[in-house]
């Protein structure tokens, strides 16, 4: 099997980090500032604000196509919030866990707008 080079990318992370560039088979490694892997956005700069925004961004989605639900009942909204949009907020929260305020601010609004709707 040989080493596919144009799917291998290089991040700097930390301080007074001096940016050496890599090569591979004379190719220059692509150079990123965020990536994901294991299903969570990595940055540079190793905060999860970048995860979490498009965790809330999926849920937001979910929720909108849950409006166009007939029957509300707070029953089916409950399974469907548990089943649809949960996985979504909770998926790797212990790699990503939300320490920062903002975040924690950002995914209490998310499970609100659920109850609301």
């Amino acid at each position: 099997m040989e080493f596919n080079v144009p799917k291998c990318k290089v991040m700097y992370c930390g301080k007074g980090n001096t940016g050496y560039n890599y090569n591979r088979d004379k190719q220059p490694l692509d150079e990123v500032e965020c990536e994901k892997g294991i299903g969570v956005i990595f940055c540079k700069d190793l905060k999860s604000s970048v995860h979490r925004r498009e965790a809330c961004s999926k849920t937001n989605r979910m929720i909108g196509c849950s409006r166009t639900i007939k029957y509300r009942n707070p029953q089916s909204l409950t399974s469907l919030y548990k089943s649809l949009v949960r996985p979504h907020l909770d998926h790797c929260s212990t790699v990503w866990n939300p320490h920062y305020k903002k975040d924690k601010i950002v995914l209490a609004s998310s499970y609100a707008s659920v109850l609301a709707s």
